[in-house]
């Protein structure tokens, strides 16, 4: 049985500044400004208090407007707490902070954004399943800035009251690291494609809430934790736009979601190439125990072999993925833990492409020694290939890598 791979392996959520997000300061003393676009909604603005501070725009009028762009109709929220202060929000910066120490050990990078605000970073937002909106824009956020993380905000606040979030976790398994990047992907994704369509109606001078990611992507360097959080909004926005041609057709997305982000990524059903079985049997060096599993996927491959090859090169090697499980291992003894992380590829062509980049990955990142590497902070790595289409990645303590075998067989 497939157990959550403890904190130290799970991805933290990346909170990506610019999809979910903003408040900016309005006129002092004064209230919000009213929504840009054409004069009258369909429905009626709602009444909606801003809290902390003002917005320049009317929330109650956006929200009416996002419903009716969705086709929805729940009960609005009663207030938005708007913060113009980045130390008062508490994050507005994107991959910011420390990482798990399995996101360390494969060498991802972490740290703020350079010039944030030359990519649009100057709004985020956050809404929780109960119901809290609240918005930030820093001091160069403009009413556009403004009027698109409100949009965006709102959608959530209408997912979580009919249960989206609910609803994929009962068919998409968030016990691992892959099945958690799937939920948040089909929350963003919808999220980012009905801000578009709201802005697209309202609107008339050409912002749009997909952009802004592709903007993100650009400005992060490869290997950048911020590009996994950052790949949820983007992959799950294309992936929403390829199944539906009106946000009020979105709920059939949650009906038959995907499963694991390589159908997110490649817009695929979750019938149409679920994971291959894969079968590994790891035999660790002496005093190493089991402590914990998890499913990463190509997602997260991809993110992982951008450390040392390009993200092009790192994308194609991850295509031909069909399932992975990574093992972690302690021993008295070690304060840190090492890993296995085994691999189940479509054909053995994929299986070779990938162990090409992985090889090359580990060469950029330490010294190959008599068939391992010796990687920066005490780390050894090596690489198996126990079948044709089946590959192991050990990586850790010196004498783990070096004791622990490992077969694979790849149903």
């Amino acid at each position: 049985m497939t157990r959550r791979g403890l904190a130290l392996v799970a991805l933290a959520a990346v909170l990506v500044v610019a999809g979910c997000q903003a408040p900016v300061a309005g006129p002092a003393g004064g209230g919000p400004a009213p929504d840009g676009g054409p004069a009258g909604a369909d429905r009626q603005p709602a009444n909606i208090t801003v809290q902390n501070g003002t917005l320049a725009v009317d929330p109650g009028l956006v929200f009416a407007r996002v419903q009716t762009v969705a086709g929805t109709n729940v009960t609005p929220p009663e207030r938005v707490r708007a913060f113009g202060n980045e130390s008062d929000y508490g994050n507005a910066s994107l991959g910011g902070g420390g990482l798990p120490p399995f996101q360390e050990a494969v060498g991802l990078k972490t740290g703020p954004v350079p010039n944030a605000s030359d990519v649009g970073l100057q709004f985020a937002g956050q809404t929780s399943a109960l119901g809290t909106v609240v918005v930030y824009a820093g001091p160069n956020a403009t009413t556009d800035d403004v009027r698109l993380v409100v949009a965006h905000e709102f959608v959530h606040y209408v997912q979580f009251k009919q249960g989206r979030s609910a609803q994929l976790r009962q068919r998409v398994d968030t016990s691992t690291t892959d099945g958690s990047y799937v939920v948040r992907s089909l929350l963003e994704g919808p999220a980012v494609y009905t801000t578009d369509a709201y802005l697209e109606r309202y609107t008339d001078n050409g912002t749009q809430n997909s952009p802004v990611y592709r903007a993100i992507a650009e400005a992060l360097p490869p290997g950048h934790v911020g590009r996994y959080g950052n790949s949820q909004y983007a992959e799950g926005f294309e992936y929403v736009a390829s199944r539906v041609d009106d946000p009020a057709d979105i709920p059939r997305v949650y009906e038959s979601p995907p499963t694991t982000s390589e159908q997110v990524i490649h817009n695929l059903t979750a019938d149409e190439e679920p994971p291959v079985a894969l079968d590994a049997a790891v035999e660790p060096a002496g005093g190493w125990r089991e402590v914990g599993t998890d499913r990463l996927g190509e997602a997260f491959v991809r993110t992982t072999l951008a450390v040392g090859v390009t993200q092009e090169r790192a994308d194609r090697a991850a295509a031909g993925w069909g399932n992975d499980r990574l093992y972690v291992y302690r021993t008295p003894g070690q304060r840190t833990a090492s890993y296995a992380w085994t691999f189940a590829w479509d054909d053995a062509g994929e299986a070779a492409e990938f162990e090409r980049a992985l090889r090359a990955y580990l060469d950029a990142r330490g010294e190959r020694r008599a068939g391992q590497w010796a990687i920066d902070d005490g780390l050894s790595a090596r690489v198996l290939a126990p079948s044709e289409r089946s590959t192991v990645l050990l990586l850790g303590n010196g004498s783990f890598v070096a004791g622990t075998d490992a077969t694979v067989t790849v149903g």
